[in-house]
């Protein structure tokens, strides 16, 4: 069950920067500060609630001993949302684009993260000076996401992991 919490944390927070530049483009528009409140408010609730979880599963989680068979770089993945996230500017151009279909594509996004089979690179990590590697193990298994500060340039400098969900791993060296 906290796997599954933490998945839906990590995914939320994903999306807790479209819900900020949603808010921005609603002052634009109707210049009132209501809804723009309500919005940034949800958004700092799950970018600090991702932070809570993110921390207190680097503490609680066991490490793995891992051998990695391949390791990649995988940074420009994050880089891959900013259009999403610029979305909602498209309502300044064009008048009868609907901010609740915008609501309902995300909505969308997350349930598809929430229930894919993968793990996507986090943009509010980059802003922690973490980086993404694409890890594959010598156990088969493959597209594994890494979550690092450090800067690998081989896979003999990858020891151990913690498993925060299905193919998401943390840095062991992150948690010492």
């Amino acid at each position: 069950m906290p796997n599954i919490l933490q998945k839906i944390v990590y995914n939320l927070s994903i999306i807790a920067p479209l819900l900020i530049m949603t808010s921005i483009v609603w002052i634009i528009q109707n210049n009132t500060y209501c809804i723009p409140i309500l919005l940034i408010s949800i958004s700092i609730s799950i970018i600090i609630g991702f932070k809570v979880s993110f921390r207190y599963a680097m503490k609680h989680m066991a490490p793995i001993i891992i051998r990695t068979e391949q390791i990649s770089p995988h940074d420009e993945k994050a880089f891959s949302y900013l259009p999403t996230y610029l979305l909602p500017f498209a309502s300044i151009v064009i008048k009868e684009f609907n901010l609740i279909i915008l609501f309902c594509i995300s909505l969308l996004i997350i349930c598809g993260m929430i229930f894919c089979n993968t793990a996507f690179p986090n943009p509010v990590l980059m802003l922690g000076r973490y980086h993404f590697y694409q890890v594959s193990a010598n156990n088969g298994v493959s597209n594994y996401l890494l979550i690092s500060k450090q800067k690998y340039r081989s896979k003999k400098q990858l020891n151990s992991v913690y498993r925060m969900m299905e193919f998401l791993l943390i840095d062991s060296e992150e948690v010492e």
